[in-house]
């Protein structure tokens, strides 16, 4: 994690502050933290002393190594100047306006590379965690879900940890995992959790093992990768409603008759058209009324002929 602070160094009285072309922050993650631009601190700066407000803070996660350099952005400010006029009762100071373009510093910083080799259970999580894992329920019947948790708590880069692979049994459905993050700024870091829930379903009755999953990070204390690992999970999963039966032999004798599987192979399909005006009935619709109304115009007019 790399802090950054953009600060407003002035000696006037501020009217209005307008940013006009942002900060870049290339090659990195940003966490912006909350802040409220005041000038409400003072600092000595080369024997002068000013009225600042910070602008930006953010922490800063690189993306690759090198030199990186961070620009602040630009800025158009208007400040107030009192300057002496002379009126019938003398001098007096009055407020004026002043338009100003200001343009910070740029800041480079040297990222050095990840050490080399790489383990290969390496994936981009660098800071100091710790992990855990749960599997709910413990006793497992075939058709029903069940939960894998995995926890990771610590410091660093947590909001942009990828979820593990988990290597769980063929006969297993298994679903996309969902991942909740509560992680906040901590001083010049980020520290919380994240929690990985992926959901199963045992499709046959047996004894399976979910193996334990590996996890590793670099540690920027000990400058050197860390590789932590959960508990393997033996599972004993029992017949449950509409569960497949299992032979004596262990084998499966049928498989679930509520989900039947693709059908391969020629289905006989057959690729048809019917227009709607190259039907009868289509114009029937347009015909009878047509002729209604002419019989009806027929008869109207013969029976004023017939009345005069």
């Amino acid at each position: 994690a790399v802090v950054c602070t953009i600060k407003l160094y002035t000696k006037y009285q501020i009217s209005q502050f307008m940013p006009t072309l942002q900060p870049s922050f290339n090659g990195f993650l940003i966490e912006e933290l909350p802040i409220t631009a005041s000038l409400n601190q003072v600092e000595h700066v080369n024997g002068e002393n000013y009225m600042v407000a910070e602008l930006k803070k953010c922490i800063l996660f690189p993306q690759q190594s090198g030199k990186l350099t961070i620009t602040s952005g630009n800025y158009d400010v208007t400040v107030v100047q009192y300057e002496k006029i002379r009126s019938i009762f003398g001098y007096v100071q009055q407020p004026v306006e002043k338009q100003l373009k200001v343009k910070s510093n740029s800041a480079t910083v040297n990222i050095t590379p990840l050490p080399s080799p790489r383990p290969a259970t390496f994936n981009g999580a660098v800071g100091r965690y710790s992990i855990t894992s749960a599997v709910n329920p413990q006793q497992l019947k075939t058709y029903e879900a069940a939960t894998y948790k995995f926890n990771i708590s610590g410091s660093g880069n947590i909001k942009y940890i990828k979820s593990p692979i988990i290597d769980f049994p063929s006969q297993f459905e298994v679903y996309d995992p969902q991942s909740n993050i509560n992680a906040n700024p901590n001083g010049s870091t980020v520290s919380g959790s994240v929690a990985f829930e992926y959901t199963f379903i045992p499709q046959f009755v047996g004894k399976y093992t979910i193996p334990s999953v590996t996890f590793t990070y670099f540690d920027t204390e000990k400058k050197s990768y860390v590789t932590l690992n959960t508990e393997a999970y033996n599972l004993t999963v029992a017949k449950g409603s509409g569960a497949p039966a299992v032979s004596k032999s262990g084998g499966i004798e049928q498989k679930n008759k509520d989900i039947l599987h693709i059908k391969l192979g020629d289905l006989n399909l057959e690729k048809q058209h019917s227009y709607l005006l190259d039907s009868f009935s289509y114009w029937l619709w347009y015909i009878v009324p047509v002729l209604a109304v002419a019989a009806l115009l027929f008869y109207y007019r013969k029976s004023l002929k017939e009345r005069a």
